[in-house]
């Protein structure tokens, strides 16, 4: 089985090349500019560009689509990233479903739902988010993933033997260097706002998830959320909510570091299930500073 991977150079990408090879697939690596020491078949394409894209793809039997802008502009008014993420997607989904490739998976993310990059602070309306809690982003980048996801719905129906896959994956981690650092808890300040409910998933977890993503039997369009079972915060998930979520419907009582992100559907219709899980060990300095251990991962 051929797999089409766009966006293989970025460290997402490297990392599900790496898995799809280690699990026997053949790889196409898509890039926008040389990948150095590129371990599989490479060609360097434009995503904008249709005509390539058709071209580049011609062959596979899957395609993963990681290609976008990762971000908004510092200022956000710049149209280039909401263009070049969707008009990639369309040209990606259009290529698959004319060609007859059955198998996409796209790298959506979990800022669809609107709390990322959000010009003003947002909360969930109830917790765990889940895949039908309500989407409202304000912002380039989250809005290029809500559109296309809806892209890949539409596409789903014109193409009814297409299996599609957008995976809302959050805030990607090397959680093996970064295992044993507090730091890393600490890497946004926790009092600002909710940011994207301090989830994480490790960058090999992610991979796993893109490759179940293809090799799942469902037919039509879903959206899954791909997060750790725990976050990367210090503090109790019941103090976050306490704290900084009052007011939003608390489904289930939330133990210890439980992750804010329902992986529920992912489990259930892809075999998705992290792995690689994030906790420090604290030492007694950090006790008597005030650090408290994280429990139960």
């Amino acid at each position: 089985m051929k797999v089409a991977v766009t966006g293989a150079k970025g460290l997402v990408g490297r990392n599900v090349v790496k898995n799809l090879i280690k699990s026997g697939y053949d790889v196409l690596s898509l890039t926008h500019s040389k990948w150095k020491g590129c371990p599989t078949e490479q060609k360097i394409i434009d995503i904008r560009n249709y005509e390539e894209v058709f071209n580049a793809i011609k062959g596979c039997d899957a395609v993963i689509h990681l290609a976008a802008i990762p971000q908004p502009d510092k200022k956000d008014n710049n149209p280039r990233v909401f263009e070049n993420n969707v008009v990639g997607l369309y040209n990606i989904l259009l290529s698959a479903g004319i060609q007859g490739i059955k198998k996409v998976a796209i790298a959506s993310s979990d800022c669809a739902l609107g709390i990322t990059f959000a010009h003003n602070p947002v909360v969930p309306l109830y917790l765990p988010v889940d895949e039908e809690h309500p989407a409202s982003p304000d912002n380039s980048y989250g809005i290029s993933k809500i559109v296309g996801e809806q892209i890949a719905h539409s596409f789903a129906h014109r193409f009814p033997d297409m299996t599609i896959s957008s995976l809302r994956i959050t805030y990607v981690a090397d959680v093996k260097k970064v295992k044993n650092d507090i730091s890393f808890a600490q890497e946004e300040e926790v009092d600002q706002y909710v940011w994207n409910l301090w989830s994480y998933i490790d960058k090999e977890d992610c991979a796993r998830a893109f490759r179940l993503a293809i090799e799942a039997d469902f037919k039509g369009h879903e959206v899954f959320y791909i997060a750790a079972p725990n976050t990367r915060c210090l503090t109790p998930s019941m103090d976050l909510i306490n704290k900084f979520m009052p007011k939003a419907e608390v489904k289930e009582n939330f133990m210890d570091h439980e992750s804010f992100e329902s992986t529920e559907k992912a489990e259930r219709m892809l075999g998705f299930k992290a792995k690689n899980i994030w906790r420090v060990n604290i030492n007694q300095e950090q006790k008597e500073a005030g650090v408290e251990k994280i429990l139960g991962y």
